[in-house]
């Protein structure tokens, strides 16, 4: 499972294969003392990872398990230089415009998306060259 979806935190290990936190975090912890995996700690959320996995796109993995995010991530990278606007109405019927515009922020400051900006809007989004052959993999895998 945490091959599958790296950046995965432990709630939603816990909800998918439905066990009580103990037992997962035991199994958890010796999977880590083996070195079969690595824990991080992201947001108050502890975050799995293949040990070998590149610690560079730990953020990125993280944000793409997120529905919301990953909604975004997609849109952007079907519609390169997307306006604000733009992605606002292709999105409205997942999430509002303040909502949508929360989230972009967080993964503006990030850099996990770029964007042009113009008289304090962002007027360009996009997704930075080192990130898209990740995202285009974990969006086709849905």
């Amino acid at each position: 499972m945490i091959s599958n979806r790296p950046g995965i935190h432990f709630s939603a290990i816990k909800t998918l294969i439905d066990t009580d936190s103990r037992t997962l975090m035991f199994h958890l912890n010796v999977l880590a003392r083996f070195g079969f995996v690595r824990c991080e700690q992201i947001n108050n959320n502890k975050v799995y990872y293949e040990i070998a996995s590149a610690r560079e796109f730990d953020l990125l993995n993280y944000y793409l398990q997120k529905g919301d995010a990953r909604v975004i991530f997609q849109s952007i990278l079907e519609n390169q230089f997307i306006s604000m606007d733009d992605l606002t109405e292709i999105l409205k019927e997942f999430m509002s415009r303040q909502a949508l515009t929360r989230r972009i922020k967080i993964l503006f400051e990030k850099d996990l998306i770029v964007g042009k900006v113009e008289a304090n809007r962002l007027i360009s989004l996009n997704i930075p060259s080192r990130y898209r052959d990740l995202v285009k993999k974990s969006v086709l895998q849905g």
